[in-house]
């Protein structure tokens, strides 16, 4: 399954939430091509809404690479 058909079927999800984007996506990040594309269009995504195990895909403005969320800059190993 392609991720436009995927976010079709999200966006008739009631018990979830799709943001589009209103402002433009630049990345220096080497992103996945549907990752890219998510964040070319969409600002976040919130899904089952009703639900303790909730996921949420943060926005562009908020996505840390995992390298950095791991190992921090000022982190003395």
């Amino acid at each position: 399954m392609e991720i436009i058909e995927i976010i079709k079927k999200i966006e008739q999800d009631s018990n979830c939430r799709l943001v589009k984007r209103i402002t433009d996506f630049t990345s220096e990040l080497a992103l996945p091509k549907d990752l890219n594309y998510f964040f070319s269009k969409y600002d976040s995504l919130q899904m089952f809404l009703d639900k303790p195990y909730g996921i949420k895909i943060v926005s562009s403005n908020e996505f840390i690479p995992t390298s950095k969320r791991l190992y921090p800059e000022d982190d003395v190993i």
